[in-house]
């Protein structure tokens, strides 16, 4: 919430009255929010661009790919469909759900080499 001027119409004068007024919340893109929350759980925010650089996503939080095994990568992370018991389809499509999972895992396993485009092109 901001401070705004209303201004009050009398009939002698005009007179400045400082009321609270809402104003909105300008939400982040999802670059700035996944290096708000990267940074936030301590992790390196070049290795994470790096990683967006070299995935097929490549910040696209709608991406959809299939792999020669049949298995699918979805969303910004382009995160495969073996998780599907631990991340739902929908939820790798929420940029902010699949955030949160990227970088469990990356803290779980101590690496983003679980990444086909990190592995081969971020070290």
């Amino acid at each position: 919430m901001g401070v705004g001027i209303v201004w009050i119409w009398q009939l002698t004068q005009i007179q400045p009255v400082y009321a609270a007024v809402e104003q909105p919340i300008k939400e982040l893109s999802v670059k700035d929010y996944v290096r708000q929350e990267v940074e936030r759980a301590g992790l390196s925010w070049n290795e994470v661009e790096c990683l967006m650089e070299h995935e097929n996503a490549s910040w696209n939080v709608w991406a959809q790919g299939v792999n020669n095994n049949k298995t699918t990568d979805s969303g910004l992370f382009q995160i495969n469909s073996v998780h599907k018991n631990e991340i739902s389809l929908q939820d790798r499509f929420d940029y902010k759900k699949a955030t949160a999972w990227a970088i469990k895992k990356r803290i779980d396993v101590g690496h983003w080499n679980d990444w086909f485009g990190f592995r081969y092109n971020c070290r």
